[in-house]
């Protein structure tokens, strides 16, 4: 899906991607990278009294190269990326590429 110049498009054609191949097919083990969603708060929360305006989650790598996990917090998308070192050798490209790619559907 790569090839695929729309960002809704590519976007469309990774989703079914995933959903033709389920957790057991070739994309849900030994996979480079492993992504998450996880449900965030939906409305302004204080910690010690000051508001907290971001919240950046961090998944396990579990066996996988990089782990990329989201988090939406009031209005705000937070992503957390962990890398292994021994897999991952340039990770400023690898950030360049991320940053890239949401810079693309923002």
């Amino acid at each position: 899906p790569l090839t695929v110049a729309d960002v809704g498009e590519r976007v469309g054609a990774v989703r079914e991607l995933l959903l033709s191949t389920g957790p057991s097919g070739p994309l849900g083990s030994g996979a480079d990278v492993q992504v998450a969603s996880v449900p965030g708060i939906g409305h302004p929360v204080w910690f010690a009294g000051s508001r907290v305006t971001r919240l950046y989650p961090l998944g396990p790598l579990a066996g996988c190269a990089a782990t990329v996990t989201m988090v939406a917090h009031d209005g705000t998308a937070c992503v957390g990326i962990v890398l292994d070192d021994a897999a991952v050798t340039e990770p400023d490209l690898f950030f360049d590429g991320v940053r890239a790619g949401l810079a693309e559907v923002a």
